[in-house]
This record gives C-alpha cells, sequence and structure tokens, in this order.
C-alpha cells in the first residue's frame, strides 16, 4: 500500500533475457488507475536507454498501450504481482527521419548512376 492506504499494483519489469531491471527482482508500484505512459516512463528512468530509444512494455502477449489502465483496462489486481518484459525501441520520430534519409540516399545514388 502507497502513503495513502491504497492498495498497488505490482510489477516487475524484466530485460528480454529475463534479467530483472530492478536488482533482487523489486517490483516497481503502480495505481491501479495508472495508465501505460506511467509504466514505459518508469521503465524508462529505470534502463536509461541512448536518447532516440523508449520502452515497450509486454505485459504477457501484449503490448502496452500509453493509455491503457491497469486495474480496468487491462485487469490487473491491487494487492497483487505481475510481471512483464520492457524492450528498447526506436522512438517512431527517430524511425521516421532514418527512412527518410534512407530514402534522399537512394535518390542521390541513383541520380549518380544516371549522371553523364
Amino acid at each position: 500500500a502507497d502513503a495513502r492506504g491504497m492498495a498497488m499494483v505490482e510489477l516487475v519489469l524484466r530485460a528480454p533475457s529475463g534479467r530483472p531491471i530492478r536488482a533482487e527482482a523489486e517490483a516497481f508500484e503502480f495505481l491501479p488507475t495508472d495508465v501505460g505512459t506511467r509504466v514505459r516512463e518508469v521503465a524508462e528512468h529505470a534502463m536509461q536507454p541512448r536518447p532516440g530509444y523508449r520502452a515497450k512494455i509486454l505485459l504477457g502477449s501484449r503490448l502496452l498501450e500509453d493509455n491503457d489502465v491497469l486495474g480496468a483496462g487491462l485487469g490487473l489486481q491491487a494487492g497483487c504481482r505481475y510481471e512483464a518484459v520492457a524492450v528498447l525501441d526506436t522512438e517512431p520520430v527517430v524511425r521516421r527521419m532514418l527512412d527518410l534519409f534512407e530514402t534522399v540516399v537512394r535518390s542521390l545514388s541513383s541520380e549518380d548512376v544516371q549522371s553523364p
């Protein structure tokens, strides 16, 4: 329970290797009303990824969306402990910039081949 006496949802976050993100598989605590954004931000803070990366949280076979509510939306019960996998992925805006850069490079390369 937190300082206000509310029961918390406990979530152990693990890397894809199975290694806990916190030492000794210590759980992060969330309110049942917290949303996926909060879980992602906590995971990113703990993982400290390089700029341009963000955490994706896999809860069983479900990808946690930023607007998913832990309790009502996902059915996670206060006072219970769950496990999830946190995976780092390229930020969507960075991925788009890389795709555009690749397109420009291909375009310039094809122009070089066609030049007299």
